[in-house]
């Protein structure tokens, strides 16, 4: 059985139209060959209602569909997200109201997952940033 990894990232900007975008990057861990990689771009309607963090749980959420879809376990996933890494380990509670139905979503679709361990890298180590960047 092979081991992945995954990297997740989101990005908001209020200055171009209220522009969320998020991706992730799925990566066979044994020889780094790309599994599975996409970025989103959605331009909302709801400026208030939308963060950084919103996008981060996007880009998590869009992920786990692709781990779920393929049925793969064994996965450590990446962010630099604090807090949606945090929140998802139970180390933080979300009380944003825009945020909070995101998290159960995420935190229902890893029920379904094997193995998987969540960690925070810095933004610089986060390859999913630079899909977000584009």
């Amino acid at each position: 059985m092979s081991h992945y990894i995954m990297y997740f990232d989101g990005s908001y900007k209020s200055y171009a139209k209220n522009q969320l975008a998020f991706s992730y990057l799925l990566l066979n861990n044994k020889n780094r060959m790309i599994v599975d990689q996409n970025v989103f771009q959605v331009n909302t309607a709801k400026p208030l209602e939308n963060t950084v963090n919103t996008a981060e749980f996007l880009g998590l959420i869009a992920g786990l569909k692709v781990l779920l879809a393929k049925e793969l376990s064994d996965v450590t996933i990446y962010g630099d997200s604090k807090t949606v890494i945090d929140s998802m380990k139970g180390l933080v509670n979300i009380r944003a109201k825009n945020l909070r139905p995101l998290l159960l979503t995420a935190q229902t679709m890893i029920q379904y997952i094997a193995d998987v361990d969540l960690q925070w890298v810095p933004s610089k180590q986060n390859l999913a940033d630079r899909l977000c960047k584009r």
